[in-house]
């Protein structure tokens, strides 16, 4: 079993969205997959609740528990032969951002290309630095090009891997998720899918999966 953990401090960089969406192009593309929800908000959870009540998409457990329950929770996913699991965490330094870190095989630190998103994101990268976790930056919610270049550069700079490839602030995002899909599944042939899938083809490569 493949793990990938959506890390960050700061509130509102989009990590429910991604996880869900990382989820539903793996089951699309086969995989069976769960996610687990370490943020006492339960997003992802509200996401599958709405999802549920569609039987034309594919089911995605979504578990939401505390923190210390973790390591039990991924051996279950383990013993019913799940092949990815994505967590999702809480928008805070606490130890389940920690855990699910150093869980993770690669963990994804998402950002919006703001001066207090990326400013806050250090504090991530520097906490993945010091547990030797794998990982990369995304920027994303970007709105225009001058935000992309300004925002990569800024990534550069911290010293940590670099997703190659951006995600763009498109109304399809917010559809889906409140729809309780993908964006692939809610618009196939859409930016936001193209986007969306060039992240899935970059994860399974780092995942090897």
């Amino acid at each position: 079993m493949k793990i990938c953990s959506l890390v960050a401090k700061k509130g509102g960089v989009g990590k429910s969205a991604i996880a869900t969406n990382i989820a539903v192009c793996a089951a699309v593309d086969g995989y069976s997959v769960a996610i687990i929800d370490l943020d006492p908000q339960a997003s992802a959870c509200v996401w599958a609740d709405v999802r549920d009540a569609d039987s034309e998409v594919p089911t995605i457990p979504v578990t939401s528990i505390a923190p210390s329950r973790l390591h039990s929770a991924l051996d279950k996913c383990s013993s019913a032969g799940i092949d990815l699991t994505v967590i999702d965490t809480a928008p805070s330094a606490d130890s389940g951002l920690l855990a699910a870190a150093k869980a993770g095989d690669i963990c994804l630190l998402p950002s919006k290309p703001g001066l207090a998103d990326l400013s806050a994101l250090s504090d991530t990268v520097e906490l993945l630095k010091n547990s030797k976790a794998k990982g990369a930056t995304i920027l994303n919610m970007v709105a225009t090009k001058a935000l992309k270049l300004e925002g990569t550069k800024a990534l550069e700079g911290l010293g940590f891997p670099v997703v190659p490839l951006s995600i763009w602030q498109r109304v399809a995002w917010g559809h889906a998720y409140s729809g309780g899909w993908g964006v692939i599944e809610y618009d196939s042939s859409g930016k936001a899918a193209h986007e969306m899938k060039q992240l899935w083809t970059w994860l399974k490569k780092q995942l090897e999966m």
